[in-house]
């Protein structure tokens, strides 16, 4: 389960920084939808790109903290925000870990939730942006000296890149320390949101680990 927890805290997220020159275009693309639903298909590749496990599922975010990533395929799990923390079910050990907010804030889908226009976001204090394509294709790195270029191992994030056709997200892809990634490519995209999307049933006999 301590991978899967890191796999998916380094895309859940998406701290992103830069200089303000190089990071508004894609802040103002962000700011462009409150709330964002879609399918998705994960890849995950080794340094030689041969491809290593891979998972299909939604993905639903709102707001100023609401967020899920409902994995379906090939086990379900759910990996979402409340106002207390971080919460991730693996619904196949039936496991329940609560963690910290603040371990959105070096993920790959936290500028996601941002209103801030980049100028003064605490989500792009630490990473640099480049526009790869212009409008389309973006690529961040953390900062030298920053909490995200410290953080050690194996899946400490080296890149991040995002591609868009227009307002549209189609993918983000990771890319990690050990030389893999790790790819989402989204689907039926839609900019509205209920409540329903955001619900999980934990089962009463979930073995929790609340680690806040």
């Amino acid at each position: 389960m301590k991978l899967k927890l890191c796999t998916y805290g380094a895309v859940l997220g998406l701290a992103l920084s830069a200089g303000v020159a190089q990071a508004e275009p894609l802040a103002q693309k962000l700011q462009s939808f409150e709330a964002l639903q879609a399918s998705f298909t994960q890849t995950v590749t080794d340094p030689q790109g041969q491809e290593i496990a891979s998972s299909e599922g939604t993905i639903a975010l709102k707001r100023p903290q609401s967020f899920m990533l409902h994995t379906q395929i090939p086990d379900e799990s759910y990996l979402y925000t409340r106002d207390d923390g971080v919460y991730y079910f693996d619904a196949f050990i039936n496991q329940l870990t609560i963690m910290p907010l603040s371990s959105l804030q070096n993920s790959p889908f936290a500028l996601l939730l941002e209103k801030s226009n980049g100028n003064d976001s605490s989500a792009w204090q630490d990473w640099e942006v480049q526009e790869l394509i212009k409008s389309s294709v973006y690529e961040l790195k953390p900062k030298t000296g920053t909490a995200a270029a410290q953080m050690g191992g194996a899946s400490a994030v080296r890149t991040l890149k995002l591609t868009f056709t227009g307002r549209y997200l189609n993918s983000v892809e990771v890319s990690f320390a050990d030389g893999n990634s790790n790819h989402y490519a989204l689907s039926g995209q839609k900019f509205t949101v209920s409540e329903s999307d955001f619900a999980c049933t934990i089962p009463s006999d979930a073995e929790v680990a609340d680690e806040r």
